[in-house]
């Protein structure tokens, strides 16, 4: 009733959050309603302590975009809401909710920038054992200069760590985004750190990185967003 009746006062939401279970209509319902009345215009992210995976297809089919994972913190909703702002733009609605899945990273080349010993083996560990080849920078400068002297198109995706020496994440991706090279603004940067405020993740945006996962590594969240960029 209220998503009719702002849409019939031509000024609808910009935004809509639903729980998955409710009384009497549960979040797939009511977004089969609601896209009913105002087609694909509006944004519908589902919040839910359940498995999006169990949900996901019929939610799809349903018009959801995105799923926000319970319990809500404010990074996460920061994260899940940002590429529906102006700022946001670089990362349009549509990507969150890519067409593929990657079951595994087989093929691909990644640049995985981590400091502390220990995480970086684990990090290496874990990508090699999806399939992924890894090159490891100790830093960020070290990154960069890998970066830099890979052939263009070399690597597929860049992990980056946030607090580094010599030069930080922010640092090193501006450097990697300002490169005067075909794929300088094109490769995609996923921040990887336990820097999980919403503050944090509008650096990461802002110096030009596409994405933001919080430390430890979940490969499953980890697969879906690298699916949607390469």
């Amino acid at each position: 009733e209220l998503v009719k009746k702002a849409h019939d006062s031509g000024d609808n939401y910009y935004v809509i959050l639903i729980d998955y279970l409710m009384e009497g209509m549960n979040g797939i319902e009511t977004t089969r309603e609601i896209r009913k009345l105002v087609g694909g215009e509006i944004p519908i992210s589902i919040i839910s302590a359940y498995d999006w995976i169990e949900i996901e297809d019929e939610a799809r089919a349903a018009g959801v975009n995105d799923f926000i994972p319970k319990p809500l913190f404010r990074s996460t909703i920061y994260r899940r809401l940002y590429p529906y702002t102006e700022e946001g733009s670089r990362a349009p609605v549509t990507e969150t909710a890519p067409e593929k899945y990657i079951e595994e990273l087989s093929g691909l080349r990644i640049l995985l920038a981590e400091d502390q010993y220990v995480n970086a083996v684990v990090a290496t560990t874990l990508l090699q054992e999806e399939g992924a080849e890894v090159d490891l920078a100790e830093d960020g400068a070290i990154a960069v200069e890998k970066f830099k002297e890979s052939e263009p198109g070399y690597y597929d995706l860049i992990l980056m760590d946030l607090r580094m020496p010599n030069k930080n994440g922010l640092e090193a991706s501006r450097e990697i985004r300002e490169m005067d090279r075909p794929d300088a603004g094109k490769i995609p940067i996923i921040a990887m750190t336990a820097d999980a405020f919403s503050e944090d993740v509008k650096k990461c945006m802002d110096a030009g990185m596409n994405a933001h996962l919080s430390k430890p590594i979940d490969m499953e969240l980890l697969r879906r967003t690298i699916s949607r960029y390469v």
